[in-house]
């Protein structure tokens, strides 16, 4: 999880409005605040007797929740990195001796 913080100074105080010249999705007010967002991972493992291998099946934000990590400001844009959706996976490791 991450606590929400501004992205430039005074974010918080900036509100965006839809006009000729600009366009915001809706439902954001602060365009320039990354807002609080927690996640869920999780980790299942097995391991061999003999330590020799093992086998890991592992999720990623399994709630899916959209979430952005930083906005970036520029001279004429404002860009958003979005958070990874849903990840799933699984490692195999073997030890030779």
């Amino acid at each position: 999880g991450r606590s929400g913080a501004d992205t430039v100074p005074g974010g918080s105080s900036i509100v965006a409005t839809n006009s000729t010249h600009t366009r915001v999705k809706p439902g954001v007010v602060y365009p320039f605040r990354t807002e609080s967002y927690s996640t869920v991972d999780a980790r299942f493992g097995l391991e061999g007797a003999d330590g020799n291998w093992s086998v890991m099946v592992w999720g990623k934000n399994l709630g899916n929740k959209y979430y952005w990590n930083n906005v970036v400001t520029s001279s004429d844009f404002t860009a958003r990195w979005a958070g990874m959706p849903a990840t799933y996976g699984i490692s195999w490791t073997t030890k030779t001796r």
